[in-house]
């Protein structure tokens, strides 16, 4: 998903992301929420060395 073309104008507040918890409680993420995390997770990374074609994955379990 291209972020970059969610953040003009009203866009930039609708929902992106909803999640709802099995206890019912829902939390939102706006695309301006969602790009200031994926920004920060990539700076987080860069920090750590990784670059362009650099690859990574993450398994949860």
């Amino acid at each position: 998903m291209c972020l970059d073309r969610w953040q003009s104008g009203e866009a930039r507040e609708r929902p992106a992301v909803i999640w709802e918890g099995e206890d019912g409680e829902v939390k939102t993420a706006t695309y301006a929420d969602l790009l200031d995390l994926v920004e920060r997770c990539s700076a987080g990374l860069r920090s750590m060395g990784f670059a362009k074609p650099t690859r990574s994955r993450y398994i949860c379990q």
